[in-house]
């Protein structure tokens, strides 16, 4: 066994050697990600090093010959994949091995890897990572303090027991989170090693069927550590501080009995520079315009970075459909170049806006749309009248016969008047009638892209109109899932004797219970709010208004202050909706308890129990893991069934509903396409309306076989991603007059006449 190595005494020097080879994280950016996924792959297209470097994930030309690319990418499988169905479980941007064979026998292997794999382990979307990985196993002679040396670094540990065979297992992972793909960037690995010679002048890359790899499958030198270790070393000392005989190399600290090899295996497919380019980290942060009588003026904002110290500074222009590009102005400190007001005389709205780095190899260029700017001149709420108000202005002031643009409040529907400042063409007046409630801010859009946005101002003396009636807080508490209770709202709540509150116009605000999951409110005919607790804890609240019959307008608003509490004997599991799809006869497993929640106690998912009486459309089985099958009948529709689960509190859940949509495969065949030609038996047939990805096989027989055997088999194929398949298979059975076909779903297609040629 081994533990974390300590350092005393004699072992001084190691410590310092440790201490020599800092933490670093060499890997610069990573690249977009192949998305949509499906059909792409989901992960990134690429991973940059901070010496320029860039590796693609390793995975082979769809031509490959003698699969050489497939081989030196360390894959089992050719192309074409598709994804998820048929594409491998894990890949590598890069990865570096290298082994020692100790003089008792022992195995020492190193990796170092930038991988690409799934958290379910299976190829699954929503389940891609990416991590860095440093790794070391061994075996050892005896027991002692080791250290092994490798391109990225030093790893002490103290070994107290050995076997000769795993005595140390230490792996160092960073990034591993799906999604998260720069994770990896921020570990100890980096950056990319190469290829040398024997006095460590890199080689270059190899060049496997069209393509640069950083080698193939055969040990080579390697350059590129940051420490310049490029080199696999283990060294050992006992606690008494002499050294354990491994070797005959020299350690940085003076150990003159270790074990090292220069010899590396590594995998890594280099990306093609000049036919997909990774520009520098370039991005437009503002494109905005003015226009007035003299045309218009286009005011851009970007920011680039320099990620590499060898990279060119940036030169930036700027650029729309009607001007030509412009320099930018820059950098300030934060990497921000700016061009302000290029004009075009002509008056045309600017649309696309392009910025170009110029200093890239090829250039370049990202764009955005360009907007106007939007002033609030003035806001203000008025209660009495329950009225937004607001004038407010736009950089866009027209040209010629084209007017300005126009604008509305966010959120509110809005009358818009032309005017509201003296001078300006672009001012608008706008209201808002029967906003009971004032936003804190206002926000107004222009219908040429621009918005802005201030705090309301709402005047004190107009708050609530004379003699309305004041409300003060109150506070519930009460059990989650308990039965509903009545708030008594009005109780403390006051108004004049002459003008006394009406209970019928308690009037709820801000949708209310806030938040939503706490239970729903309803106001009763005697003015009471009933709330209903729902299965959710928490603190939340309930806003209303009331006015009295004597007075027009509305009281101030409100507040319940609720507090919803564990229910006496403990939480009932929450469940969430479920849905699912099914081909007509066919089965679907669906894990229902995947989205529920055991609510305070665990969630026992092999409790599931269906409603009786609830399953409609077909049947519903529940698993012995607590997952359901649902097999569907002959019908299609909308179907599904209900269930409840519970928790280890020993509370089972109120019933939790199950949508499926059960669907017919409309799996059609093109006329005439199902063809046999004798010589060379080549079968084929083509199609549409198949699930996706999914398999459909044709056979020699009228009728589809429930046990086919290879003689009867005429050819396989995938469906695409619109559903079309096509199979074409040369060297089959022989012609038959008549074939049949089944889809991996079930579907069915007998007796399809064959065209015998």
């Amino acid at each position: 066994m081994s533990r974390p190595l300590k350092f005393k005494g004699a072992l001084c020097a190691t410590a310092l050697a440790v201490m020599s080879l800092a933490a670093h994280a060499d890997l610069a950016r990573v690249g977009p990600t192949n998305n949509p996924s499906p059909p792409g792959h989901g992960f990134p297209l690429w991973y940059q090093d901070l010496r320029g470097a860039v590796l693609d994930l390793c995975l082979p030309d769809a031509t490959d010959p003698g699969q050489a690319q497939m081989t030196a990418c360390l894959q089992t499988a050719s192309q074409p994949y598709t994804f998820p169905s048929l594409f491998p479980e894990e890949a590598f941007y890069f990865r570096g091995t290298s082994a020692l064979t100790l003089p008792g026998g022992q195995k020492v292997v190193y990796v170092s890897a930038l991988e690409a794999a799934f958290a379910s382990g299976a190829a699954t979307a929503g389940q891609q990572i990416t991590f860095t990985r440093l790794r070391v196993t061994a075996g050892l002679p005896e027991v002692g303090n080791y250290l092994f040396y490798h391109p990225y670094g030093v790893h002490p540990e103290t070994v107290d027991a050995v076997t000769g065979a795993r005595d140390v297992v230490w792996s160092d992972d960073v990034g591993v989170s799906p999604g998260a793909f720069t994770g990896a960037m921020v570990s100890d690995f980096g950056p990319f090693l190469e290829r040398a010679d024997a006095t460590g002048v890199a080689t270059g890359p190899l060049t496997i069927n069209g393509a640069q790899f950083l080698s193939d499958a055969a040990p080579t030198f390697v350059t590129g550590s940051p420490f310049g270790t490029n080199y696999f070393m283990v060294c050992g000392r006992r606690a008494d501080g002499t050294e354990i005989p491994l070797g005959t190399s020299l350690s940085p600290d003076g150990n003159a009995s270790c074990a090292s090899t220069n010899q590396f295996t590594l995998t890594g497919r280099l990306r093609n520079l000049v036919a997909n380019p990774v520009g520098s980290p370039l991005a437009i942060q503002s494109a905005t315009y003015s226009r007035d009588a003299a045309g218009t003026h286009v005011n851009v904002g970007a920011q680039v970075a320099r990620v590499l110290a060898t990279q060119p500074l940036p030169l930036l222009t700027a650029a729309s459909n009607q001007t030509p590009p412009v320099r930018m102005q820059g950098p300030d400190a934060l990497a921000r170049y700016f061009a302000q007001g290029f004009t075009d005389p002509s008056g045309t709205l600017p649309g696309q806006i392009s910025v170009t780095n110029s200093a890239d190899n090829p250039p370049t260029t990202v764009q955005a749309a360009t907007s106007d700017v939007v002033t609030i001149v003035s806001a203000s709420y008025n209660a009495t009248t329950q009225t937004l108000s607001a004038v407010a202005t736009s950089s866009d002031k027209g040209f010629g016969t084209q007017l300005p643009p126009t604008m509305a409040f966010d959120g509110f529907v809005t009358t818009a008047v032309r005017g509201g400042v003296a001078g300006d063409p672009a001012a608008m007046t706008l209201t808002a009638t029967g906003v009971t409630v004032p936003p804190t801010l206002v926000v107004v859009h222009s219908t040429a892209g621009g918005a802005g946005r201030v705090d309301i101002t709402t005047d004190p003396n107009l708050a609530n109109p004379p003699g309305s009636p004041f409300t003060r807080d109150d506070v519930a508490t009460v059990a989650a899932s308990a039965p509903a209770i009545d708030i008594p709202v009005l109780a403390n709540d006051l108004a004049n004797v002459a003008a006394p509150i009406n209970p019928a116009s308690v009037t709820l605000v801000g949708g209310g219970v806030v938040p939503a999951a706490l239970g729903t409110a309803a106001v009763n005919p005697d003015g009471t709010i009933r709330f209903t607790p729902g299965a959710s804890v928490g603190t939340g609240t309930i806003k209303y208004v009331v006015s009295s019959a004597a007075v027009a307008g509305a009281s101030n608003v409100g507040t319940v202050n609720l507090t919803v509490t564990e229910p006496v004997g403990g939480f009932l599991p929450l469940g969430a909706t479920d849905t699912a799809s099914v081909l007509t006869g066919g089965t679907v497993n669906i894990n229902v308890t995947a989205n529920d929640s055991g609510n305070g106690g665990t969630l026992v998912a092999t409790s599931t129990q269906i409603v009786a009486g609830s399953v409609t459309g077909g049947t519903a089985t529940v698993q012995a893991n607590g997952t359901v099958n649902y097999v569907a009948g002959a019908t299609p529709g909308a179907f599904g069934f209900n269930y409840t689960v519970a928790n280890t509190n020993g509370n089972r859940s109120a019933p939790i509903r199950v949508n499926v949509t059960v669907a017919n495969e409309p799996v059609g065949v093109t006329a005439g396409s199902v063809q046999c030609t004798r010589t060379g038996t080549r079968w084929r047939a083509s199609g549409t309306g198949m699930v996706p990805n999914t398999l459909v096989t044709m056979y020699t027989t009228a009728v589809a076989p429930a046990a086919p055997t290879a003689a009867q088999t005429a050819g396989t194929a995938t469906s695409l991603a619109d559903g079309t398949w096509a199979i074409d298979r040369s060297g089959g059975p022989t012609c038959t007059a008549t074939a049949s076909l089944r889809t991996q779903s079930g579907t069915v297609r007998n007796n399809l006449a064959v065209r015998i040629r």
